[in-house]
């Protein structure tokens, strides 16, 4: 691995390795919606690297946003009964991990997929 590589390979790893700390989150800002609406947000990122064998030795970054929206009809006084339920998701990068880097039939990572959003 070279020099950039391996100052890359480290600076993620520092970041996805850093604990956090549930009095930190707690203090942090929150939004506030109105009672009936429901906003949840997941990001999950990898970063990739190759060291020997395969087709190259070569490193990519994979990233997956899951967005789900709810919204209870009740709460916000429309009808009883009722939730609609919309979910966005974007999946980015390292697109070619598995068969242009690795070279292998079944995929390195349960992310990896076509640079998309739904």
């Amino acid at each position: 691995m070279d020099r950039k590589g391996l100052l890359k390979f480290l600076f993620i790893s520092a970041i996805a390795t850093t604990p956090l700390d549930a009095e930190e989150l707690k203090n942090q800002q929150k939004w506030d919606f109105p009672q009936g609406i429901s906003l949840e947000t997941v990001y999950t990122g990898e970063f990739w690297r190759n060291q020997a064998g395969g087709i190259k030795e070569d490193e990519t970054y994979i990233g997956n946003l899951d967005v789900a929206l709810t919204l209870d009809t009740q709460e916000l006084s429309l009808w009883n009964g009722g939730t609609f339920f919309f979910y966005f998701l974007d999946n980015h990068g390292g697109e070619k991990l598995t068969s242009s880097i690795v070279g292998d039939l079944q995929t390195v990572s349960n992310i990896e997929a076509p640079r998309t959003a739904r």
